[in-house]
């Protein structure tokens, strides 16, 4: 046989070959994850986070290996004590974001960067990063929501670190 002979039937093998694996790959049952560019992954976070109507209370989105960080804009309450305060407006924002993605293999953690309006001495007005802390799946497992305070969140995040400069 000629050397292009040889040639085509070698490169049809392996159309052949990667064409089984392909189809033994898109066949496997793998559980539903969100692809991270996928806007409606991002509207359901926004949707969660966000107060009814409004859409600046998440002011990004992102991923680092298998943990959301999430962005939130906190407009502090006039009484009461802070940790409180964002501890109640978030503990059923958390839960919810568990309870749609669970399930979601690809997520594990939500690391919650909180900040709050602010005004430099020029007048110039930011969203000042004040708190973080995460908070993952076993937590999320391990608290009876049913029992849960919603005021008492931060006593089971982990990793708090308060911004030194807003205190």
């Amino acid at each position: 046989m000629k050397k292009t002979t040889w040639v085509i039937i070698g490169l049809s093998l392996c159309v052949v070959v990667l064409s089984i694996a392909l189809g033994v790959v898109l066949s496997q049952n793998k559980p539903e994850t969100f692809a991270w560019r996928d806007s409606d992954f991002y509207n359901s976070i926004r949707e969660i986070f966000s107060e009814p109507g409004q859409k600046r209370w998440v002011g990004g989105i992102t991923q680092v290996d298998s943990d959301v960080v999430i962005l939130y804009h906190y407009q502090p309450a006039e009484s009461g004590t802070f940790e409180e305060n964002i501890s109640q407006n978030l503990s059923p924002k958390i839960k919810k974001f568990f309870d749609v993605f669970r399930k979601n293999e690809s997520i594990h953690k939500l690391i919650c960067s909180v900040r709050i309006p602010h005004e430099d001495n020029y007048g110039n007005k930011d969203w000042m990063p004040v708190l973080s802390f995460e908070f993952d799946k076993d937590t999320y497992t391990d608290i009876n929501w049913k029992n849960f305070k919603s005021t008492e969140l931060l006593k089971y995040a982990r990793n708090i670190q308060w911004n030194d400069m807003t205190l």
